[in-house]
């Protein structure tokens, strides 16, 4: 007659647990460096659209910076072309850790805001 062994069983399903464990622990790490890791540079350019992710300076570029910023998260960089942009509303990137970048400040290299 075979016995139920319950050290067996309990080898047996220790080593899982403890695997589990360290890769739900690395799946934490990855889920806290992320934001920083995946940070993306959006683009805004005056011939621009406000649609989809702002990720190309030519072919799918923002038109306006507060829709860039609904496309954005914390640790992106917007880039913002050489042109003028009128701001009619308040921009609030929130908590977000933002970077703006501008193509100059003279000539036709020259970023108004």
């Amino acid at each position: 007659m075979l016995k139920n062994n319950k050290k067996t069983d309990n080898a047996f399903i220790q080593p899982l647990s403890r695997h589990a464990w360290i890769m739900s622990m690395f799946f934490l790490a990855f889920l806290l460096i992320s934001n920083t890791a995946l940070a993306k540079t959006l683009y805004i350019t005056t011939t621009g659209t406000d649609t989809g992710f702002c990720v190309n300076n030519t072919t799918q570029a923002c038109l306006t910076i507060a829709y860039a910023l609904t496309q954005s998260a914390d640790g992106d960089t917007i880039n913002i072309a050489a042109g003028n942009y009128d701001i009619s509303t308040t921009i609030d990137p929130g908590a977000m850790n933002l970077t703006f970048q501008g193509a100059g400040l003279t000539g036709s290299n020259m970023t108004s805001i």
